[in-house]
C-alpha cells in the first residue's frame, strides 16, 4: 500500500496562525502609501486572526524563522511524496483511458475529462483565506490537500485534489494530452481578479470550459462546458483580453458512469501517515 506524509490538522493551523502574524507584522511596517494599498486585506487579516483563536501576539522574526523553517520542511515533504505521487497519477489515468468508450468524439473526451475533474478536484480555499487575501507573506504561503503539500507536478494533481484556477486549468490540459484531445489554455479575469479557463477550437472557433467555476459553485455545468464567451459572461463578471467569435455546443449524448470511475480511482489513492514536526511549538 502507498502512503504519503501529512501534516497534522494541529500544525497546520499552527502555520496559518504565523502566516497571519507574520502578515500583520509586515503590513504595520510597510510605508503610509503601502498601507492603504492593503487596507481591505489588512482587515481581513484581522479577522483570520480571530478565526484562527489567536489569543498571543509573537514578534516578526520569531513568525518568519518558524515559516522559514517550515518551508523547507514542505519542500522536504514534497520531495519525498513525489515518487508516489507520480506512481499513482500514472494509475489514475490508466484508468481513465480504460474507462474512456471507444470511439469517443473529442467533444465527449472534453466531457469525460471535465466531468472527471469537477468531482474530484478542490478549490484551495485555505490558501485563498490564510495566505492569498491577507498582506504580503513574501512567498511563505503554502497549499496543502488533507495535510499534504500539493504535487509538484500538474498530473500528480489528480492525487492531490486541491488547487487554483490555473492548477485546475493545466491538469485539464495534461489529461486531455493523455487522452488524446487538444484542450488550451486562456487568461482573463474574474471580478477583477486574474483568472484562467481552458478552451478548445472546433472548425476554427472556440468554445470555452470553466471548471473551476463549477468546482466553487458559482456556475452549473451547463454554464461554464463548451460555451461561447458572450454564454460564459452573461453575467458581465469575465473581462476578456480579445474578443474572438465563439460559440456554445450542444452537450454531446456519451455513456459511462462517472460516479463508478471516481470510486474505481480512490481506491488507488495512497494512506496518509500525518506526523508532528518537532519545530511544532504548543
Amino acid at each position: 500500500m502507498y502512503s504519503l506524509i501529512g501534516l497534522e490538522e494541529e500544525y497546520v493551523k499552527k502555520i496559518y496562525q504565523n502566516t497571519v502574524l507574520y502578515s500583520i507584522h509586515r503590513y504595520q511596517s510597510l510605508p503610509e502609501m503601502f498601507q492603504e494599498f492593503y487596507q481591505i486585506k489588512y482587515q481581513n487579516a484581522q479577522e483570520m486572526k480571530e478565526e484562527l483563536e489567536i489569543v498571543e501576539d509573537i514578534e516578526i522574526e520569531e513568525a518568519k524563522e518558524f515559516l522559514i523553517k517550515n518551508k523547507k520542511l514542505i519542500e522536504d515533504m514534497k520531495n519525498q511524496n513525489q515518487p508516489v505521487i507520480d506512481e499513482i497519477a500514472d494509475q489514475i489515468l490508466a484508468v481513465l483511458k480504460q474507462n474512456l468508450p471507444k470511439e469517443a468524439t473529442e467533444i465527449e473526451t472534453c466531457q469525460y475529462i471535465f466531468d472527471y475533474v469537477i468531482n474530484t478536484m478542490e478549490y484551495a480555499t485555505d490558501w485563498l483565506k490564510y495566505c492569498n487575501s491577507i498582506p504580503p507573506i513574501d512567498g511563505y504561503d503554502v497549499m496543502l490537500y488533507k495535510g499534504v503539500p500539493l504535487s509538484t507536478s500538474y498530473k500528480g494533481l489528480l492525487v492531490t485534489r486541491q488547487g487554483v484556477c490555473e492548477d485546475i486549468v493545466n491538469l485539464i490540459i495534461d489529461i486531455g494530452k493523455e487522452l488524446g484531445v487538444s484542450i488550451y489554455r486562456e487568461n482573463c479575469e474574474h471580478n477583477q481578479n486574474l483568472h484562467a479557463i481552458n478552451y478548445i477550437i472546433v472548425n476554427g472557433q472556440k468554445s470555452y470550459l470553466d471548471a473551476t467555476s463549477v468546482i466553487l459553485k458559482t456556475k452549473t455545468k451547463e454554464e461554464a462546458f463548451l460555451v461561447s464567451q458572450e454564454e460564459l459572461n452573461k453575467n458581465q463578471d469575465y473581462t476578456f483580453r480579445t474578443d474572438q467569435e465563439s460559440f456554445t455546443l450542444p452537450h454531446p449524448n456519451i455513456t459511462y458512469d462517472i460516479n463508478q470511475i471516481i470510486k474505481n480511482t480512490d481506491l488507488i489513492m495512497p494512506k496518509i501517515e500525518y506526523i508532528l514536526p518537532k519545530q511544532y511549538k504548543k
